[in-house]
């Protein structure tokens, strides 16, 4: 004699608990995404230690040799000393130092080059995904 057994019947998985574990298996839950305090301090003083010297060479470029000479970049924030910024730095860069031709060369050689369509090098295309 045979016994045939009826199956029972199918626990389903409720649809949170299977996005719970599709997200843990991604990278966890967005909890344990977000970063902590310190990593966001961090940036925060990376960030800065980055900007103000770059901020403070900016300012410079447009002050004269003596007032970058004599005093910090942080004096020319004064409105009293908004008088004092020029161009000529950028004017002897451009005409004296010969960076206008270096300018109009790089873009001679590169403006072509890039707008050629014989290279060499296979198109940067992606595939198509059907």
């Amino acid at each position: 004699m045979t016994s045939t057994v009826q199956p029972g019947p199918v626990a389903t998985e409720s649809a949170p608990s299977r996005l719970r574990r599709r997200r843990a298996a991604v990278g966890g839950t967005d909890e344990e995404k977000r970063a902590h305090w310190s990593v966001k301090l961090v940036i925060v003083i990376i960030c800065f230690f980055w900007i103000v010297p770059a901020f403070g060479t900016l300012i410079t470029s447009f002050r004269s040799e003596t007032d970058a000479n004599t005093t910090g970049w942080w004096t020319a924030l004064n409105p009293a000393n908004w008088g004092s910024f020029t161009l000529s730095n950028y004017h002897d860069a451009i005409v004296n130092a010969g960076l206008g031709n270096a300018l109009i060369n790089s873009f001679a050689i590169a403006l072509p080059a890039r707008s050629s369509r014989s290279s060499s090098l296979p198109s940067p295309r992606t595939p198509s995904r059907s």
